[in-house]
């Protein structure tokens, strides 16, 4: 039975270890920053260490929506935005890095809106939803 536990302990040990070497290890080495555009918004940067596999940006932060007249529809006034989106690689990269890209589609429910973000943050998460790089305010940290 101690055997057993033991076992279970060391197995333990050496995922918790192996997750937190590759979070250590995957990091930004250029940006990242945002894009701004009318009807999406596009962070950009490059990372090293991701390894490979499918990754994912989670993007946080508060968007608005201004119709064309200069207004905002109360159902659209500075919600909280917690957005999932593919981390689309761009290239082979060179020397371990990879330029990265990722698309936040506007939020708002006309297209004729401009779509507005302020205090946004980015985290990259591996296939399983595991933190790979911690959240990173952006820069500039909103679209207004």
């Amino acid at each position: 039975m101690k055997r057993i536990i033991l076992t279970g302990t060391i197995a333990l040990s050496a995922l918790i270890f192996a997750n937190v070497a590759t979070a250590q290890n995957s990091k930004w080495t250029k940006g990242p920053s945002v894009e701004c555009a009318t009807t999406s918004q596009t962070i950009t940067g490059t990372v090293t260490g991701l390894g490979s596999g499918t990754f994912y940006c989670r993007i946080t932060g508060s968007y608005d929506c201004v119709t064309k007249g200069g207004s905002t529809p109360q159902a659209a006034s500075w919600q909280a935005l917690n957005v999932v989106v593919p981390l689309v690689t761009k290239g082979n990269g060179t020397g371990g890095n990879l330029k990265v890209s990722a698309t936040l589609p506007s939020q708002c429910d006309h297209a004729n809106w401009t779509f507005k973000t302020t205090d946004l943050k980015v985290t990259i998460e591996d296939g399983s939803g595991n933190v790979v790089i911690a959240a990173v305010t952006l820069s500039p940290g909103s679209c207004n």
